[in-house]
This record gives structure tokens, sequence and C-alpha cells, in this order.
């Protein structure tokens, strides 16, 4: 489904249509490493069918390469705009071993071998900037 142009309702898109903005958003999300941890394939392909309802149905952009391009950017340019700071903070909440995460928004739990199987990379990414940085200074 896609969003109506009009504001009001949705439409059918189909399987095929479904599936390409899927690709996309997956595309996008490989090329670009700046925020692939902070937003999902699913979340950036929703953003897209709404972005491409009210850009070229709704404003009746032709559907070009550069036209399409520009879309993609000026989404992932907001997407990105929004993501807020993480911030991570041991804590013991649960003896038990299930469950083995749960959120109470805005937070999220886990385990702590969940949340180093998830996040490894990313903290050490972070140790090798921090440490980049403070070799500068």
């Amino acid at each position: 489904m896609i969003d109506h142009p009009s504001g009001h309702g949705q439409l059918f898109i189909g399987k095929d249509a479904y599936r390409r903005f899927n690709a996309i958003a997956n595309r996008c999300l490989k090329a670009r490493s700046d925020g692939d941890s902070r937003v999902s394939d699913e979340h950036l392909a929703r953003v897209l069918r709404k972005e491409f309802s009210r850009g070229f149905l709704r404003n009746g952009l032709d559907v070009k390469r550069g036209t399409v391009g520009a879309m993609i950017d000026a989404v992932w340019q907001d997407l990105v705009g929004c993501f807020e700071e993480r911030t991570h903070i041991p804590c013991s909440i649960v003896e038990e071993k299930d469950p083995e995460e749960f959120v109470v928004e805005p937070v999220r739990f886990m385990k702590s071998g969940m949340f180093l199987q998830r996040y490894r990379e990313e903290i050490q990414r972070e140790r090798d900037v921090t440490t980049a940085e403070l070799a500068e200074r």
C-alpha cells in the first residue's frame, strides 16, 4: 500500500512495487554507512513510499533517474537528521534467562551477551574514532 496522493487513505501498489521499494531501501542502507545501524530497511521503504506518493503522484514530478535519486537523497537526509544520540547504560533488572530483550519506550533492555553481539562493531568504531580524535590533540 502507498499513501493516496490526496492524503486520505491508501492505494494498492502490488507485490512487485512493494518489493522494489524494499530493494531500493536495502541498497540505500548498504551504500550509506552513516545510519545503517539506526534505521531498518522496512522503515526506510515506508518513508520512500510516502515521499514517492507526495512527490510523484500528488505533485506530478516526472519519474526519471535524477528526480528519483533526489527523492532518495532527500529522504535519507531527513532520516539522518532525525537520528538521536544513543546511550548505553549497563544495569541489572532481570536475573532470569528470559526475556533476552524487552522494550519500555524509549528504552530497550537486553542481556549483556545479546548487547555485545549486536553492538560490538559499533562500539569498536566509536573507540577507534575517539582514539583518533585524542591522538590529534
